[in-house]
């Protein structure tokens, strides 16, 4: 950037300032005197055009906010909020054909992934908040014919649904339902069409007919949450039918893959919903609170049969010893504000002890008979199991506080083992005895330098590795993981056990992989290195087993250490951060990284499967791994194959797995038996 341009970016940045401060005349004197740099080059102009037009859009000078919003557009701006600024000027001007127009404008970088479903039907939601019942239902209607008309079908189904919505507002339910009722009848998968034509027909005591929408809608993956509605609706439809028969409780679930993988065993749905969940034996600690109250429910697993709940602070998390006791955390206020607290629990689930600290809550870890607490004030808290407090232990460079509290060294990863406890900070590590003595530390294992390649990198020394995976010398990263996931599936022993010669394929195209990946960070390759920028590798997950450390960082690099420290070894598994699944012996049998699942037969890479979220949670189950997002739970086995997959409800907000049985806190307590 030159000094011009720094200072055309000085310039847009006291505007904003400005704007925030409600400033009207600096916010646009700024405004304009930052724009006369940026044309002379034409680099940024767009942005600077953009931040003008949303502020004159703010002030409601809306001729002036499509003056200098359509020159940015002209330019062929590749910033959605430019567009978006623009489409709601013309929402606002009622101004339906030109909202279409200006879609189709989009530039290709943002039309690549645009639909008009998604760009346009929020002005529709937001006609309905204000009132304007007609121009929503013509926009509705009118993306509804659009989508229709370019055969995106599921997104006039969506288009369909809401405006069938919109009708109903506007009380012309008849109109409603024969919208939905024909979309419904055509095949749509729109959540919100089956919803409210199977909710409607229920009202008018048309049961029967709401029971068969109900139950074709289920045929249809839709969203689990609505699902389990849909069944529970379905239960009382039936329940009316036949008065005398039981009620029953429904799934809290939708199994979309592999239906005899598992069965169910038990589930409970508690009172408030579970928030957090530890499996300690054959007992389930439910935390859930409800009116700033918490409420901890055990249930033995294998009687079914709860406790008493505890009252308890409103605690977010809770982990619990293999002798009972437990620790809550209540991660109250942002980062430099706040004062969150911890509770100690007894084996009977009773509040022994609290304590309040000075900040933010990072992570909490088990030792020997203590708990490790770190915290963004840069110290790491010992206390007993019972809640004495032991020692502090403060992170190198965090006295004194900097202005930004997240640039604070603190432990904000922490492993503890029976002799030690290893915390992360940044880049660095370190390892701190039983009596808060720090006993070792170093940097974050990494890739070194990064070396800007793309598009100019060149070979390797050894061109066989892009041969291997069948890409051009020079492809970008994406292409290389693609390349690697497909034949590492095909070439996999496991899928040729006839076949002696398959072993030594899957190695070369290993091999090839991670080679591939560590050329970027090799001097010397001719043609790739243009410039190298030393990046802040920060440490991205850390887990300490026994006499063993293992490091992920952020440029994609697994380490293995001794409890000495000492680097036992290393291995490339992508260019981001990681997630780790050891078995029960601590022994590392799965890593998630850039996509790829991969499978650890010990030190070497066995397999991989193509995992497209970064899970929350990576678990052994037997010889099959089970990844974790959101409110999805995925089994893969050793082969790579999706051989179980189910959603919840709610949330997964807890799991625990042994031998026979997944037990799983998603709303609801949930037990699964292997088949």
């Amino acid at each position: 950037m030159t000094t011009d341009d720094s200072d055309a970016f000085d310039v847009i940045s006291q505007a904003l300032d400005a704007w925030s401060r409600g400033d009207i005349e600096e916010a646009e004197r700024s405004f304009k005197s930052a724009t006369s740099p940026y044309r002379k080059t034409g680099e940024g102009l767009d942005f600077a055009l953009g931040r003008y037009g949303a502020w004159l859009l703010d002030q409601g000078r809306l001729d002036d906010a499509v003056s200098v919003l359509d020159e940015a557009m002209r330019m062929d701006s590749d910033l959605p909020a430019i567009w978006a600024d623009y489409l709601s000027i013309l929402a606002t001007r009622h101004d339906v054909v030109a909202m279409i127009e200006t879609f189709d404008r989009l530039p290709p970088s943002v039309a690549l992934t645009a639909k008009l479903v998604n760009w346009l039907l929020p002005y529709v939601g937001s006609s309905v908040r204000s009132g304007d019942l007609e121009f929503a239902e013509l926009l509705c209607r009118t993306i509804r014919d659009e989508a229709r008309k370019r055969r995106d079908w599921d997104g006039a189904w969506i288009a369909t649904g809401e405006h069938g919505e919109v009708l109903e507002r506007m009380g012309r339910i008849d109109e409603a339902m024969t919208e939905w009722q024909v979309a419904f009848d055509a095949g749509s998968n729109d959540a919100r069409t089956a919803t409210r034509l199977s909710l409607t027909l229920d009202r008018a005591k048309r049961y029967d007919e709401a029971a068969s929408v109900i139950r074709k809608a289920l045929e249809r993956e839709l969203p689990a949450a609505t699902e389990e509605t849909f069944r529970k609706r379905l239960a009382r439809l039936e329940h009316r039918a036949h008065p005398g028969s039981p009620k029953r409780d429904v799934p809290s679930f939708s199994v979309r893959v592999g239906e005899g993988y598992a069965s169910l065993v038990m589930q409970q749905r508690l009172t408030p919903p579970i928030r957090d969940l530890v499996v300690v034996d054959e007992t389930a600690y439910c935390l859930g609170y409800a009116k700033d109250v918490g409420v901890l429910t055990r249930v033995n697993l294998s009687t079914g049969v709860a406790a008493p709940r505890n009252e308890v602070p409103a605690l977010d998390t809770i982990q619990v010893s293999p002798g009972g006791w437990g620790i809550g955390t209540r991660r109250s206020g942002r980062v430099g504000e706040g004062r969150p607290f911890v509770a100690f629990l007894d084996p009977e689930c009773h509040v022994c002890a609290t304590a309040e600290l000075p900040d933010a809550i990072s992570e909490v870890s088990q030792g020997r008979n203590r708990w490790y607490v770190g915290c963004r004030n840069g110290r790491l808290y010992a206390f007993g199991l019972t809640g004495e407090p032991l020692w502090e232990w403060v992170t190198p460079g965090a006295d004194p506080a900097p202005d930004n509290p997240y640039l604070r060294p603190c432990p904000y990863y922490v492993a503890a083992t029976e002799e030690l406890v290893v915390i992360s900070t940044m880049g660095d590590i370190y390892a701190i005895a039983l009596d808060g003595a720090l006993q070792w530390s170093l940097k974050v294992p990494d890739q070194g330098p990064f070396t800007m390649t793309r598009p100019m990198r060149g070979p390797l020394s050894n061109p066989e590795a892009w041969n291997a995976l069948g890409v051009r010398p020079g492809a970008s990263d994406e292409e290389v993981r693609h390349a690697y996931r497909i034949l590492a599936l095909a070439t996999h022993p496991d899928r040729h056990p006839e076949d002696p010669a398959s072993s030594e394929r899957f190695c070369v195209i290993q091999s090839a992989y991670e080679a591939i990946l560590a050329s970027a960070h090799t001097p010397g390759v001719q043609g790739s290195i243009t410039f190298t920028i030393d990046t802040l590798t920060l440490v991205s997950t850390l887990v300490a087993v026994g006499d063993t450390i293992l490091v992920g960082s952020s440029d994609g690099v697994l380490s293995m250490l001794d409890s000495k420290g000492e680097v036992r070894g290393r291995r490339v598994l992508g260019r981001s951060g990681m997630k780790l699944a050891l078995d029960s012996k601590g022994v590392l049998v799965a890593a998630f990284c850039d996509g790829a699942l991969s499978f650890f037969d010990g030190t070497s890479i066995v397999n991989a499967a193509e995992v497209e979220q970064f899970p929350t949670s990576l678990t052994p189950w037997r010889e099959d791994i089970l990844c974790v997002h959101g409110a999805t739970a995925r089994v893969f086995n050793r082969t790579g194959r999706d051989v179980w997959s189910i959603d919840f409800a709610k949330r997964i907000s807890g799991l625990s797995v042994s031998d026979r049985y997944l037990i799983c806190g998603a709303g609801a307590l949930v037990v699964f038996e292997r088949a």
